[in-house]
């Protein structure tokens, strides 16, 4: 039987998600909102509304997010 992951949420997140079927705890990340307990540092998930993943597209503010993950060692 394998162990259940354990689902991070991010300290500074706002209006946290409940995650029913996994077991969770609250964490400070480097990047992202969500990320495994473990692969902090190799995977996160960063929660965005509607509004606010048009306006990151549209102002091409994505690879700034990438490289600034990349500086801090999270990728």
């Amino acid at each position: 039987m394998n162990p259940r992951p354990q689902i991070i949420v991010d300290s500074r997140e706002q209006c946290p998600l409940v995650f029913r079927n996994l077991p969770s705890a609250v964490g400070t990340l480097i990047t992202g909102d969500y990320s495994f307990a473990g692969a902090e540092e190799l995977f996160a998930i960063e929660r965005k509304s509607i509004a606010d993943l048009v306006a990151s597209v549209s102002a091409k503010s994505t690879k700034p997010t990438i490289d600034d993950a990349r500086r801090t060692g999270a990728s």
